[in-house]
């Protein structure tokens, strides 16, 4: 917090789930690796459709990798977005990979389908897959198939 006013930017995550009305959703960290972080796969959809509605957020969660240099030049950074369906599924437009014990393998992808109106997105959550890209890709295949798209 800038203004240091002894509110934590993980007080903030909490009230932002709060204020869009979240009632399963906690964080105690910000990394979400602590298995006391909540929530569940409805509000991560939520929270992934949020974050897809501001430029930077869609930029970063798009972006498959991303090379960075330190302030004084020394080290250079490769950061890697482990959501490996982007570029590689049509239509994938961002998501989140994630794990903790509690939850297992997750993921959170957007998917875009061309036919839909502006700005609709098919979000897909899956929780607890050992082989989480699998079941992301079966599930937005019958997603596919199943809905006629006008």
């Amino acid at each position: 917090n800038k203004k240091n006013t002894g509110v934590s930017f993980v007080d903030l995550m909490n009230k932002k789930a709060k204020d869009m009305g979240f009632k399963n959703t906690f964080f105690v960290e910000t990394a979400g690796l602590d298995d006391r972080n909540v929530s569940n796969a409805y509000e991560v959809g939520q929270i992934l459709y949020s974050a897809l509605q501001d430029p930077l957020l869609a930029t970063i969660l798009k972006t498959p990798n991303y090379t960075t240099q330190s302030t004084n030049n020394d080290f250079t950074h490769f950061w890697v977005n482990l959501n490996s369906l982007l570029g590689a599924y049509d239509g994938v437009i961002g998501g989140k990979t994630g794990f903790t014990n509690e939850a297992g393998p997750s993921m959170a992808v957007a998917l875009k389908i061309p036919l839909l109106v502006e700005n609709n997105l098919i979000i897909s959550v899956v929780l607890d897959a050992q082989d989480r890209v699998g079941a992301t890709q079966q599930l937005l295949d019958w997603v596919k198939k199943a809905y006629i798209w006008k």
